[in-house]
């Protein structure tokens, strides 16, 4: 019974041994090699025959083919666009191309909207349906109409607008891009960042400025979060509505505690008041604290792009960064709110830097002429109350009626010693004439 236990012990220990189950591995011997430093004989070099290898040095670098390079906005922008060496297309230049041109005027009929995602969306991977709908997509977007519609087909839309080419204007070629992203921003967020980059991109490359009265709306809440913010706001030249000035402040009238109650005042006069500032402050000279910044990027990054790469360099007078010039346009503004305050009653705002005298004048202007017949009314108002007040008794305290019947009477004699006259023979004397005698 003891040896019956022990086999099977001894089978299950075997089991669990896995060493068992792979063949044994052949004992590796190395020969000991002593740690002591070995003296080594090369005889003599002069005897050898052996070739020297060459020195290698890097090749010189290809440098890039400069396109264009030009100025704007008084200098205050420097562009050049340079063509980028041994670049390649990772989707098939000829395929995307030809299919633009082949499927640009293509339409179709309205029908069902078909999902459809991609991270790189091209003719190529869309089903009949989706090319279909995207058809019917496209052919709606540029009549103004932006039906309900996925992410993948506004970016095979714009990828269309970057590669055409000379098929459209590119100033048209840039309202297209605008237009779409203002539509469709809300719904996807994610085009702040392509489409305002791409947008930017077309058109530095093409030489075109940029569609601010379409995006100029919404362009404050996206523009510091773009690589060249201040290409989008144009400098002085370029603030042209109150949304783009009111970039470069750091206050917003509509957060002011008097703004509840009085928006229609707020709404309606500091952005007209603030414009015809702004106007004077071009005028004005240049704020001395500008920084320069120099800015290298790759054109349309993250976008199907069909050609060569294209480098853009931007060097910035960066009026956006310019600490005395965003102080000016943020007292600006309260100023103009200061105005309507003191219209309404209440307490004046801080206000940090002051403006220029151009500035102040162009402001107070305006509202001189919103406010004039209010003003007026409170001016006569207060000058009427001040007259009556020379004609209102002293108060000496309580009435004394003897008092006022001896000046009363004093009156009359006077009155008769001047003018014998002044009383006609049949008027009956004065009650204190009376009682006096």
């Amino acid at each position: 019974m003891d040896d019956k236990q022990n086999k099977n012990a001894e089978a299950l220990d075997d089991f669990w041994d896995l060493g068992k189950l792979f063949p044994a591995r052949p004992k590796i011997t190395r020969e000991r090699v002593s740690p002591t430093a070995t003296t080594v004989n090369t005889g003599d070099r002069s005897s050898q025959n052996f070739e020297i290898i060459p020195e290698r040095t890097a090749p010189t670098p290809i440098s890039d083919e400069v396109i264009n390079e030009y100025g704007f906005c008084s200098g205050l922008f420097s562009v050049k666009i340079s063509r980028i060496r041994n670049t390649a297309s990772l989707y098939g230049n000829s395929t995307f191309q030809s299919d633009i041109r082949q499927l640009w005027r293509k339409k179709c009929a309205p029908c069902r909207r078909v999902p459809y995602f991609s991270y790189m969306p091209s003719y190529r991977s869309m089903t009949r349906d989706q090319a279909m709908f995207y058809l019917y997509f496209r052919d709606r977007a540029r009549h103004g109409e932006y039906i309900e519609t996925e992410y993948s087909y506004i970016l095979l839309y714009l990828f269309e607008i970057i590669n055409i080419g000379s098929e459209i204007p590119a100033q048209t070629g840039a309202r297209l891009m605008a237009l779409i992203w203002r539509a469709y921003r809300d719904a996807f967020p994610a085009l702040d960042r392509t489409a305002g980059e791409w947008l930017i991109d077309y058109c530095l490359i093409n030489c075109v400025p940029l569609p601010l009265e379409i995006i100029s709306g919404f362009l404050s809440g996206v523009c510091k979060t773009l690589k060249n913010p201040d290409v989008y706001l144009g400098g002085v030249s370029g603030i042209k509505s109150f949304d783009i000035l009111a970039v470069y402040s750091s206050y917003d009238f509509r957060s002011s505690k008097r703004y509840l109650g009085n928006e229609a005042l707020f709404d309606l006069h500091i952005p007209a008041a603030a414009m015809l500032g702004a106007a004077a402050l071009a005028n004005e000279p240049m704020p001395s604290d500008m920084p320069t910044l120099h800015t290298v990027s790759r054109a349309y990054t993250g976008a199907l792009y069909i050609g060569y790469g294209v480098k853009i360099e931007v060097e910035t007078r960066s009026l956006l960064r310019s600490k005395s010039f965003c102080e000016t346009v943020s007292s600006l503004i309260k100023t103009c709110e200061n105005r309507i305050r003191a219209h309404i009653g209440a307490g004046k705002l801080s206000i940090k830097r002051p403006l220029p005298p151009s500035v102040s004048t162009a402001i107070n202007g305006y509202f001189d002429n919103v406010f004039y017949d209010d003003e007026k009314k409170k001016t006569n108002a207060s000058q009427d109350e001040e007259y009556l007040k020379l004609y209102e008794p002293e108060n000496t305290g309580v009435a004394d009626i003897s008092r006022a019947l001896g000046i009363e009477r004093d009156a009359w004699q006077t009155a008769i010693e001047l003018d014998a006259d002044i009383l006609e023979e049949d008027e009956p004397i004065p009650l204190a004439s009376a009682e006096h005698d």
